[in-house]
């Protein structure tokens, strides 16, 4: 099988996730083992909602700044760098903010919804 796109207009992408287990089935972009999600955002966008998740998070910085802060563990991390990179485990509360337009790629395994508070 070979598919070729854009991730901007694939149907079926959901809030910026390309893969994961909310994807159709029928499609190779349905995977339990892992989401992945490719998001663009503007400065100034933020979420302030607590959210947490029963996976492992790891998420790289293509271009921008962008901060995610961890108030249960009283720590604030900003990527900045083309290639920098935060790893989360599992149910870690954390909320984000994006400082300068920014393009972000994450993974997370297995692929499980996220909670909010």
């Amino acid at each position: 099988m070979l598919e070729e796109g854009n991730v901007y207009t694939k149907p079926g992408v959901k809030k910026n996730w390309v893969m994961g287990h909310f994807i159709d089935p029928k499609t190779p972009f349905h995977q339990k083992d892992f989401s992945l999600k490719w998001t663009k955002s503007k400065r100034g966008d933020s979420r302030e909602q607590i959210g947490t998740c029963e996976a492992e998070t790891l998420d790289i910085l293509v271009y921008g700044k962008h901060k995610i802060d961890f108030p249960n563990l009283h720590k604030s991390v900003t990527l900045e760098k083309e290639g920098d990179y935060v790893y989360v485990g599992r149910n870690i509360a954390h909320t984000w903010e994006t400082l300068e337009d920014s393009l972000i790629v994450t993974l997370r395994w297995p692929s499980v919804p996220e909670k909010t508070e």
